[in-house]
């Protein structure tokens, strides 16, 4: 996470108010524009940008930046050679990367070896790819396989070198040197290779005629461009089934929900394919995204893996490519030479050129299969070019599924012409038909509304449609033991909210919980039937259950944005991330923020930033003690690193940090705090929650001769070399390299209350008359409705909470009052903070008390401020230790004008108050009226 985007999103504004001498009128500040003057920079307001250099404002995509300052968060993680696209998507072609379009070029000799001192020479044959918007540089091997800095390149080899290769031995070594006479192609014919069914799917828009090799116009003249037949899938069928599966084996995941078992993990089963892990079958696992669909000889086009394929079969002669990329179409030409006697097979277009040679072409898109060629070779050149996906490519995909949609939607209006979520939901289960969200529908609006340049027009899939077809009937919520490394962060650019659920994923049970039905099994397994989930948020401060169906973005047949990163069949974290997407708006909303607001929205427990304290030499051994003390009671800590992501423009600070293993705008979780007393040494352990390859190299890390040289530090850090993203580094060092970050004040068994309220004319609708018969621990919070959410959005309005006890007669005192930290409230000190939430955190031992909710006075009118009101304690409410009454203050009541004490003359409120209560460990609140929490 950047830090412009910790400005932009947690920090607050400070306004301090005097409390005024008895008897004494109080100056009622204005809500002055100013309201961040002399305030510390972590405790500054989202709010209040006005006057700060353009880099901190607040932007959440980037909106209105110049195509230079764009920001670089949609690419957080990615490999170079892989930024995500969705950030510069749709941006004029005048302002795209100038070689974008023209792919990296391998040059390989015969044998399948790269001959780097081979030159290149640079054609024109990129120019028919200028019309897409590109938004990734096209990937492209040097001399060491390593991406170019600037433009992409065209190449072609010059010469193809005699070399003997092992198990390719029936190719000629050289087509000028070693020319295999004529009648050895006579010697076996070449076995007809079986051709497709669909044999025209998705020709590439640059194909030529296949011409016979004997034609005089193909030797003479380029063959004419045919027609692109469209296609018929988002992904071409597989027709060559090359695995069957043997078995089926139980995953064997404990469900850890009880015995309802809601997620169906029972009944999850993992396929044990027929020759699986025998020898010969090793090649299957360097594949990331998909496998071929031909078997044979398997060697990778490029020297950066996952890319382009070459699957050979010696004993007939069959050559395939594969391209196991998502992001690119891989333009494949080689030229034969004019001995060679080949077929071309499905796709493949054929033509001589004007030496007699044999031009061979075939574009292969992501994650297919596509059969090259047939029969004997007599030397070879080639051209392998690896191109960003077209805006053509994607609409064609997106028509597909479009007719998809609106057959079902068609069906849905059959039995209901509701456009609520639940009605229609309901009325398809009833019906039996598929559910499509008329929320948020599987459309572009719901890809890029609210988000500063357009997205890509990205096909929409259910997940059953990203898997092996043996497989779309075990698509689950959750296959495998969740754990903060299994999530896939995909290319949507929401590394806050990734983040967040990394480390929502140290509980298992917590992270489980959010998907749970407020209903129960049964409702839960009628609604997953029809291709419907929940996902539960406490977004603006109450607890929501949010219902979203399964059609997910895919590009080249797989999920486009968050996913598992252990198991395609488990749809989690794509169900969370669209869920989180609905509440905002779009996709396209959720693409930069603080993660501690997302933490916020998917635990309900309030969050504070420590920036300055982290920073600060005299502050930050007071913020080590309340972390050792703050982790140990179960909060959740991250730090984050400078930035704007792993790309971040500025080389040096990516290379500083690439140096010790760090990646820079990334967040990391706190997991320990420890003190070693005898060395003075102060320790931290931290989780890597991105799963990146860089690891610490620092001091104290896995690998670092210290804790060999030091056991008794070994021992008392329970130190073990670990593999899951896990290391320790010290205090010292981590406040060198992080540069932000914060605690969500995260309790395992609390009670959870949410209030529906309202200030109008600067009183609040309720205040809480508490009353408690022992010590137990509260946490208030004012949660305002969300920007993030919301269309030209107004400033966030500057709140804080009191609490006051009875000191004498009717009159009470305020003793506690919010702070810019939750968990250090003041009792001299009248703050309001201008931000999203304000929490205060405090033990109240035995007694009376009145919990006030402020708004900062104003003298121009306002309009009515909702707001809900949280509290969370230790113990029940109702259950004779702790009782909480709504009651109402008069608005000429002294405590609304900062004065310590007042008396109360406490009236009932108009109305029922709106609250929602839940309990430890139940999945949703209940939502009652009433005049007391009960």
């Amino acid at each position: 996470m950047s830090q412009d985007q910790h400005n932009d999103e947690a920090h607050w504004t400070e306004i301090e108010e005097e409390a005024p001498q008895e008897g004494e009128v109080p100056d009622v500040p204005d809500q002055a524009e100013d309201c961040n003057e002399g305030a510390p920079g972590e405790e500054q307001g989202e709010d209040c940008n006005e006057g700060s250099p353009a880099e901190e404002q607040a932007e959440d995509c980037n909106e209105g930046a110049p195509a230079e300052e764009l920001a670089e968060d949609c690419n957080e993680g990615a490999p170079a050679e892989e930024l995500a696209e969705d950030c510069n998507e749709g941006a004029p072609a005048e302002e795209q990367a100038e070689g974008a379009a023209d792919g990296p070029d391998q040059c390989q000799d015969l044998e399948g070896e790269e001959k780097p001192e081979l030159p290149c020479e640079e054609t024109q044959q990129g120019e028919q790819f200028t019309e897409e918007v590109v938004s990734v540089e096209a990937l492209e091997t040097q001399e060491h396989g390593a991406p170019a800095p600037e433009e992409a390149y065209e190449g072609e080899c010059a010469e193809d070198f005699a070399q003997e290769f092992h198990c390719l031995q029936y190719y000629s070594g050289d087509s000028e040197a070693q020319v295999v006479p004529q009648q050895a192609f006579e010697e076996e014919a070449p076995q007809e290779y079986p051709k497709e069914t669909d044999n025209n799917y998705d020709a590439p828009q640059h194909a030529h005629e296949v011409v016979g090799p004997g034609s005089a116009h193909a030797r003479s003249m380029p063959a004419p461009h045919a027609a692109a037949a469209p296609p018929s899938a988002i992904v071409k069928p597989r027709t060559r089934h090359v695995k069957s599966v043997a078995r089926w084996e139980a995953v064997g995941y404990d469900p850890r929900d009880g015995s309802d078992d809601e997620f169906e993990l029972s009944t999850c089963m993992a396929p044990v394919y027929e020759d699986e892990g025998e020898e010969g079958n090793e090649d299957a696992s360097v594949f990331k995204h998909g496998e071929p669909d031909f078997k044979g000889e398997i060697m990778s086009c490029f020297d950066e893996p996952n890319l382009l394929y070459r699957i050979i079969d010696p004993k007939t002669k069959t050559w395939a490519f594969y391209n196991d990329s998502l992001q690119y179409e891989m333009h494949v030409q080689f030229i034969f030479g004019k001995h060679s006697k080949l077929q071309p097979l499905e796709n493949t277009t054929l033509r001589q050129n004007e030496e007699g040679q044999y031009v061979m072409e075939v574009v292969v898109y992501p994650t297919e299969t596509e059969m090259f060629s047939q029969g004997t070779v007599n030397g070879f050149t080639s051209k392998l070019r690896a191109v960003p996906l077209t805006v053509d490519y994607h609409n064609a995909r997106r028509r597909i599924t479009e007719e998809l949609v609106n057959n079902e939607t068609a069906a849905i209006q059959q039995v209901t012409n509701s456009d609520n979520a639940e009605d229609v939901l309901q009325a398809c289960i009833d019906s039996g038909i598929p559910f499509v969200d008329p929320e948020f529908p599987p459309c572009q609006a719901s890809l890029e509304a609210g988000a500063s340049k357009p997205f890509k027009p990205f096909a929409w899939a259910r997940p059953q449609a990203c898997v092996p077809e043996e497989m779309a009937s075990q698509v689950r919520l959750f296959r495998a033991s969740v754990r903060p490394a299994c999530v896939d962060a995909g290319d949507l650019g929401d590394s806050w909210v990734i983040c967040s659920v990394a480390s929502v994923s140290e509980d298992p049970a917590r992270l489980m919980g959010m998907f749970r039905h407020p209903e129960g099994k049964a409702a839960a397994q009628r609604e997953h039937a029809v291709g419907a989930y929940r996902v539960t948020f406490n977004k603006n401060g109450w607890w929501r259950s949010v219902v979203v169906d399964s059609y997910l973005p895919v590009s080249g047949g797989k999920l486009k944005y968050a996913k598992s990163a252990t198991d395609p069949a488990e749809i989690w974290p794509a169900i969370l991330e669209k869920a989180y997407a609905k509440l905002h708006g779009s996709y396209g909303r959720i693409c930069s923020g603080d993660p501690l607001h997302a933490l916020q929205d998917m635990t309900g427990f309030s969050t504070m930033r420590f920036d300055e304290s982290l920073t600060d030499d005299k502050a930050s051994d007071q913020l080590f003690s309340d972390l050792v003390h703050g982790i140990a009671a179960g909060y959740t800590v991250i730090c984050s690193t400078p930035g704007r992501g792993p790309h971040d423009k500025d080389q040096e600070l990516c290379e500083m940090y690439a140096q010790v293993g760090l990646v820079t705008g990334c967040a990391y979780t706190i997991l320990e705090a420890k003190y070693i007393e005898s060395k003075e040494l102060r320790m931290v352990k931290v989780r890597n929650v991105w799963g990146h390859s860089v690891e610490w190299s620092g001091n104290w890390g896995n690998d670092d001769t210290k804790w060999d040289a030091n056991p008794d530090i070994a021992e008392e850090c329970n130190f073990q070399k670990a593999a899951d993203g896990m290391f320790w580094m010290s205090w010292k060092d981590a406040r060198k390299y992080f540069n932000g970050g914060g605690v969500c004040f995260t309790h395992q068994a609390a009670y959870d209350y949410r209030m529906n309220c309202v200030f109008t004319e600067g009183v609040p609708s309720a205040v809480l008359e508490i009353e408690v018969q022992s010590p137990t621990c509260f946490t208030f919070v004012i949660s305002q409705d969300d920007k993030r959410c919301q269309v030209n959005a107004s400033e966030y309005k500057p709140v804080m909470i009191s609490i006051a006890e009875p000191v004498e007669g009717e009159m009470y005192k305020v003793v506690m009052n919010s702070s810019a930290n939750g968990a250090r409230p003041t009792s001299d000190k009248w703050t309001f903070l201008q931000a999203r939430d304000v929490s205060l955190i405090h033990e109240l031992d035995a007694g009376k008390y009145i919990v006030v909710p402020r708004i900062m006075p104003s003298d121009d009118p306002v309009e009515p401020v909702p707001y809900v009101l949280g509290m969370i304690c230790s113990k029940e409410v109702g259950n004779g230790d702790v009782s909480v009454k709504f009651k109402r203050l008069d608005a000429g009541n002294r405590v609304f004008e900062n004065f310590p004490k007042f008396e109360p003359e406490l009236m009932e409120v108009e109305q029922p108050v709106q609250y929602q209560k839940r309990a430890p460990g139940e999945a949703f609140p209940m939502t009652q009226m009433g005049e007391e929490l009960m």
